[in-house]
């Protein structure tokens, strides 16, 4: 079972990694991101609410997935929200909105498989986590895991 909390451990050092990264590299380009998200929700106002919220929702997710208490209801979040990028990311692929590529904070022009198949990989990356979680032995409760 030792094996089991590490590999939690390991999939949630690698989910806080990319979240904090993710969500501080979208705050710091936030023109860059803010005027992709205009050209693709079309909504200027739900535009300009996504351009602060998904930073902040992925900067708050990597901090909360350090504490051991919050840590299965954040792999939820995390998991939730990588299926809800790749339906949001099909949807605007058979939409025919897609005449430029998608914004991703780990490459240049990627193209939108490439997008949904990383994305789709860190919703399994999760998943696997939340299994780990649910189905390891209950350690003693402390405030951080350490």
């Amino acid at each position: 079972m030792k094996t089991v909390i590490v590999i939690t451990w390991l999939i949630r050092l690698l989910l806080i990694f990319h979240f904090f990264y993710d969500g501080l590299i979208k705050l710091l380009d936030m023109q860059w991101f803010a005027l992709w998200l205009k050209t693709i929700v079309g909504n200027i106002a739900v535009a300009n609410v996504l351009t602060y919220a998904i930073p902040i929702f992925e900067v708050v997710t990597a901090i909360l997935l350090v504490v051991q208490s919050l840590a299965l209801r954040m792999l939820y979040a995390a998991f939730g929200f990588f299926i809800f990028m790749v339906s949001g990311i099909v949807v605007i692929f058979f939409k025919g909105v897609v005449i430029f590529h998608p914004y991703h904070t780990y490459w240049n022009k990627p193209e939108w498989n490439e997008v949904i198949l990383f994305n789709i990989s860190l919703a399994i990356i999760a998943f696997a986590g939340i299994i780990g979680l649910e189905y390891s032995p209950k350690q003693k409760q402390t405030k951080f895991a350490v």
